[in-house]
Parts: C-alpha cells; structure tokens; sequence
C-alpha cells in the first residue's frame, strides 16, 4: 500500500514547521520497520547492502521509505536510514528510548540547505556503543557534516 499526502507550500513552507511533519511521517516508518523486522529475515543496517542516495526527486517529492523497499533498491536518503536505524536499536536492541531529530542544516555536498535526520541511542546497549548521536548515513556512503 501506498500513502500519499501533500503539503501545501504556500502554508507550510517553514524549515522548522516542515521539519515537525516529517517528524511525525517518519514515527511511522519506524513503526513499519518494526513489524518487518518482526515477521522478516532482515539484516543488520550495516549488513544490508543499502547505501545512502539522494533521491532522484529530490526538492520535489520526500518519500519516506521502508526497510524493505530499501533493500529492494539498494539505497536510502537520510530519514530513510534513520527510520530503519531506530527501528533496528528498538527492536534488536531493546533501546526503547532511542529516537531520531529531523533538523534543518546546509548540505555538506551541494552547499544548499536541506533536512538532515540522525539517531539518538537512549541507552549503551553493547561494548563500544554508545549514548552519542548517530549518523548511519554517514556509515552507508553520504559526505561529511
């Protein structure tokens, strides 16, 4: 199933507003990537192949994509990564607490400004973890910050 809803620009076009709605969009996303790593053989982020890519829409559409359809692709933007990164702390983990920031930031590639997502570990889950913030997009291929 696909979910599609539009943000009307002339109304929301604010970094921080659009930044809130992503935030809520991507809650969802973990929730789905929760439930596929409950009833799917899925492999570790790290394992998976999935490198980070721009989406080829980008400035147009934001997708807010699952870990399967990640995988299926072989790529994923920031929130994508994320989504999938949270899901993974909070169930392979247990770190409950763990969660992500959608913050607004210039792009370390283009110059331009853009949203950027990272994960936030809510507890030290194994020997060398750590409760700093985390940039899996940085691991799976995407320049420096």
């Amino acid at each position: 199933m696909r979910i599609f809803s539009t943000i009307p620009p002339e109304i929301i076009a604010k970094p921080d507003e659009l930044a809130r709605l992503a935030t809520g969009y991507l809650h969802a996303v973990v929730a789905v990537n929760r439930l596929i790593m409950r009833r799917v053989a899925v492999p570790w982020l790290v394992d998976s192949g999935i490198r980070w890519r721009r989406e080829p829409w980008s400035g147009h559409i934001e997708e807010f994509a699952n870990y399967l359809t990640c995988l299926r692709r072989g790529w994923g933007d920031c929130d994508d990564i994320a989504g999938i990164r949270v899901a993974e702390r909070k169930e392979r983990l247990g770190d409950e607490n763990c969660k992500f920031e959608i913050y607004w930031r210039e792009d370390p590639v283009t110059g331009m400004p853009g949203f950027h997502a990272m994960v936030y570990p809510g507890r030290i889950c194994f020997p060398g973890d750590s409760t700093l913030p985390e940039d899996p997009s940085r691991w799976l291929g995407m320049g420096a910050i």
